[in-house]
């Protein structure tokens, strides 16, 4: 593995013209067309499938809390804010690993790439109905196995990489329900008695294009210093040079 890579692959003249027309794929069910007239299969996601752009895109014009917020805040801004700070927090935790930490980075920043792909349902009605709940996890779940290879993390999670990262973005909707929903915290996921970021700034709207602008930097930032933590222990000759699940 080399660290030459981006995080997004440079589209030929040829492939950018194919994405305005796919011929639809029957086996893989139902479709939906992107921005580059690009089919998704929401159904039948892949790896090779992603395109970290239009993630990006889409991520920056989808509303968090159902459009709830005084103005516009974006998935791509809460994603950016849940990457550093569950970075932050497993530092602070004793996690040294570099392959780890950065690992924690890339899922910070893509945990909520399967938005792009097949939206959301806000967390009361997920958490209201059990049958509905694992319905959607397994939808969600095969989203999140595609970006997650996509990214070249391994699938599933190392337990302290997802578990920092769902620490990270449980006490994020509590800070930004707190900045953005009337001071009042009031969780509505079971089982917790996280709390909001007492010393995070409070959270202001970035608006759209500086939303996906930013998320993009945050991935490409975060992969190039995982694949290079990779790379340095291939060259130590360590048995795993890269993470596993």
């Amino acid at each position: 593995m080399t660290v030459t890579k981006t995080a997004e692959p440079t589209d030929s003249k040829e492939d950018r013209e194919a994405q305005n027309y796919r011929a639809v794929d029957p086996l893989r069910g139902a479709y939906v067309q992107g921005r580059r007239g690009r089919l998704e299969y929401p159904w039948d996601p892949q790896p090779e499938d992603v395109r970290w752009s239009d993630v990006a895109h889409s991520l920056a014009l989808t509303n968090r809390f159902n459009g709830r917020t005084p103005e516009p805040y974006s998935v791509a801004q809460h994603c950016v804010l849940v990457g550093q700070q569950a970075m932050r927090d497993a530092i602070e935790s004793g996690m040294d690993d570099e392959r780890e930490l950065w690992a924690v980075a890339v899922w910070g920043v893509i945990h909520d790439a399967s938005e792009a792909s097949v939206g959301d349902l806000i967390s009361p009605i997920k958490y209201g109905d059990k049958s509905l709940r694992e319905m959607w996890a397994r939808l969600e779940g095969a989203h999140q196995w595609a970006a997650a290879t996509a990214a070249e993390l391994p699938w599933p999670l190392p337990e302290r990489v997802s578990a920092a990262v769902s620490r990270a973005d449980k006490r994020m909707v509590l800070t930004e329900a707190r900045d953005m929903l009337g001071g009042q915290v009031v969780p509505w996921f079971p089982g917790t008695d996280l709390a909001p970021y007492d010393d995070h700034p409070p959270i202001i709207p970035w608006g759209w294009r500086r939303a996906e602008e930013l998320w993009l930097q945050a991935l490409n930032k975060a992969l190039r210093r995982y694949w290079l933590a990779c790379d340095n222990a291939e060259s130590n000759k360590e048995e795993s040079p890269c993470l596993h699940g």
